[in-house]
């Protein structure tokens, strides 16, 4: 979240009692300070604003005007955290005008957190899998003169990418569009400046505008960062499905990768044709809008029926690292032990078929009966085949999924069934999803936005597929017996990431500190200084989780920031495995269920045996905790498990200022009043927090 003041936002003044503003007039407003949102102002009032998204969609329309929205949300000085409550609350909203008791525009507040980055790509050079990205072509947009910080920022990633060894282009924002024939990415300094002028060039002076290959610095350092989580985690996933192969478990991978055919551009046009007559921008989210409910659901449709199926209510539990569907029982959506309900499995049979995944696995749009698994389940019921379907779909990410099937106690000769989208890995036969839809020239009506948020006609073909892909297994008798898969790998991709060469580089006693840091304080930074005392090297694990007030950007940041002058810290993300949802849901709810015991014991004793003993971890450092019950329970677990594992668990007494406890609650309840809270934060926290004209 970014304050922008008043005289360096884009401002259009309306001079008489007409709302059109024609994109003629808003041509030379973006060309010179490009923004996703127009303030306007009338008599020096704020009067209403025009967002990029009001402009594309007014441009789709046919109309070569755009309407004044005055139905938005401003907020008043000295009300920090509650633009931050909005912005978590309400994703739509991306900038939040602030105005003073005359209705006067004095500043903005932006979403989007561009510069909240850790931008030394030189680090990723020589890492193995992303080697190829640093031969691109790139060319950087010249933010506009009003910003200089903003033209700071860029000669600094103009630096890191020449370091890189990258071809490094500077343009001017009128030269966007000429870039992208020879530039394979166009780099802009932020998401607002990206959106103006994209929406300029796309809907304003119609000409086509590259969105794919517009990025910012933000995108490309997360997607450089994501292409290795990927790339560690395909090597992982790749290894456990052929670890459950060579046990004798028949694998499948699902997913879903479109192609140029004619029935492709049609079908795309014919989703896009869709949202375009509701007025509505195509989301992915596979939502059935009202307008869609009586195609969607055909046959089956009234009114009463579509909110049966669309109120479901999916919600998830974590329990031993493994999410699940929570249990629950309607007249359509039936789970249980994570597990949704597939109809009349057969009580006596020879193998299971186990499905993981997202939307499409889990039937997200349909009631059981109309599931893939209930369809495939009735034609093997059919067929004769001693078979039972397993729902173990769920909303995790692919690491999550991937531990689901690890710890699945599969026999020899069951099926594991697996959506990874866009991936194929070789020895593993995979069913597109995408190609089944052209082969039966599937309408756009049986899917929402993609062949994914499919209804149940659609459904049904997938499960017609799928059967005769397994119909050559499922005739084979095969000796039943249990195999064990050992489930250590979810931690190798996370240690592979961050500390591959961590033994042979740190020598020593070493010691970690986990943190959530919301925001970083003198009380962490005390915490620190007393832990290296005691060792020679000390990983601050950074809560990874974006459950907290500010960003895991934010605070991974102010970590590191707050840290660069000490030496042999080593700052990194948590990842999935420490104080996660994923592990220990209490934490970031501060709630006692019953599980919170399990949970904790669990975590704990994932960090003793999987991380520690690989990092060489013999230390453990902990704040005294005198205020919070769940991260208490917390800390006497450690001291209970960690000493059996040979790991030494040290409390620290919190550091006080005026004989008061530094807590980040205690900051985050001055956050309205910035020069209160400059006694319990290092400036660099500080400045990070209240992030200005940029």
């Amino acid at each position: 979240m970014i304050y922008i003041s008043r005289e360096k936002l884009t401002c259009y003044i309306v001079i008489d009692d007409n709302d059109k503003v024609y994109f003629s007039k808003l041509n030379s407003v973006l060309m010179e300070r490009p923004a996703n949102v127009v303030y306007c102002e009338k008599d020096g009032k704020l009067y209403g604003i025009i967002s990029m998204g009001d402009i594309a969609r007014a441009y789709r329309k046919g109309k070569d005007f755009v309407v004044i929205n005055k139905r938005f949300t401003s907020v008043k000085e000295n009300e920090y955290m509650h633009v931050r409550n909005i912005f978590r609350n309400n994703n739509k909203i991306n900038a939040l005008p602030v105005v003073n008791d005359l209705n006067e525009l004095i500043g903005s507040y932006i979403r989007w957190d561009d510069f909240v980055i850790v931008n030394n790509l030189t680090e990723l050079k020589e890492n193995k899998y992303v080697i190829d990205f640093f031969a691109k072509k790139v060319a950087l947009v010249r933010p506009c003169k009003a910003f200089v910080r903003k033209r700071q920022f860029m000669q600094r990633w103009k630096g890191n990418l020449l370091k890189a060894g990258m071809e490094i282009l500077v343009i001017d924002a009128k030269e966007a569009c000429d870039a992208f024939n020879f530039a394979d990415y166009v780099i802009f300094t932020d998401e607002e400046e990206k959106r103006g002028i994209g929406t300029l060039y796309d809907n304003i002076l119609n000409k086509e505008f590259n969105w794919n290959k517009s990025k910012t610095y933000a995108e490309i350092y997360d997607g450089i960062s994501a292409e290795i989580g990927n790339k560690i985690g395909d090597q992982i996933g790749y290894g456990i499905l052929k670890t459950i192969l060579s046990k004798g478990v028949y694998v499948f991978t699902l997913n879903c990768v479109g192609n140029e055919s004619n029935y492709w551009k049609l079908l795309k046009e014919s989703i896009s044709d869709k949202y375009l007559k509701i007025g509505e921008e195509r989301l992915g989210n596979g939502y059935v809008y009202k307008e869609f409910r009586k195609d969607f659901f055909a046959e089956l449709y009234s009114e009463e029926y579509s909110e049966k199926i669309l109120n479901h209510g999916y919600s998830i539990s974590h329990t031993d690292g493994i999410s699940k569907l929570k249990d629950i029982d309607t007249e359509t959506y039936k789970v249980t032990d994570g597990e949704r309900l597939t109809l009349n499995q057969p009580l006596d049979f020879q193998r299971c078929i186990y499905f993981y995944g997202p939307c499409i696995v889990i039937g997200t749009n349909v009631a059981d009966k109309h599931t893939i698994e209930s369809f495939l389940q009735a034609r093997l019921n059919v067929e004769g085949y001693r078979v039972k379907c397993v729902n173990y779909g769920n909303f995790e990410d692919q690491l999550t999924e991937l531990n689901r099937v690890a710890t699945t106690r599969f026999n020899k000769g069951d099926i594991a069934i697996i959506y990874i989208q866009n991936k194929k890995f070789d020895g593993i036969p995979s069913i597109n999803l995408a190609e089944v839809c052209q082969k039966y020239k599937v309408p756009a009506a049986w899917m929402t936005d993609d062949p994914r948020h499919s209804n149940h006609k659609l459904n049904h073909i997938y499960a017609d597929e799928i059967f005769d892909r397994i119909k050559p297994i499922v005739r084979k008798e095969e000796e039943k017996h249990t195999i064990e898969v050992a489930n250590d790998f979810i931690t190798l991709g996370y240690l592979e990431r961050y500390f591959h060469d961590f033994i042979k580089t740190h020598q020593g006693v070493n010691g970690a500190i986990v943190m959530n840091c919301n925001p970083f304080t003198l009380g962490h930074r005390y915490l620190i200084e007393q832990a290296l005392k005691q060792v020679d090297n000390l990983i601050v694990f950074v809560v990874e989780e974006d459950k907290s007030a500010f960003t895991f950007k934010e605070r991974y940041l102010m970590v590191i920031e707050g840290t660069k002058d000490l030496k042999n810290v080593i700052v990194v993300p948590s990842g999935n495995f420490i104080l996660s949802q994923t592990t220990f849901p209490e934490y970031f709810l501060k709630i006692e269920d019953k599980d919170i015991i399990h949970n904790v014991e669990y975590d704990i004793t994932l960090f003793a045996e999987q991380i520690a003993p690989k990092l060489n971890i013999t230390y453990r450092f902990v704040g005294e905790e005198l205020e919070d019950r769940v991260t208490n329970i917390y800390n006497e677990a450690m001291k209970r498990i960690l000493p059996k594992h040979g790991i030494n668990i040290v409390e620290i007494p919190r550091a006080r200022i005026n004989g008061k406890i530094i807590s980040a609650s205690l900051v985050r309840k001055r956050l309205d009043n910035r020069e209160k809270i400059l006694e319990l934060v290092p400036q660099t926290t500080w400045e990070i927090i209240y992030m200005e004209n940029y």
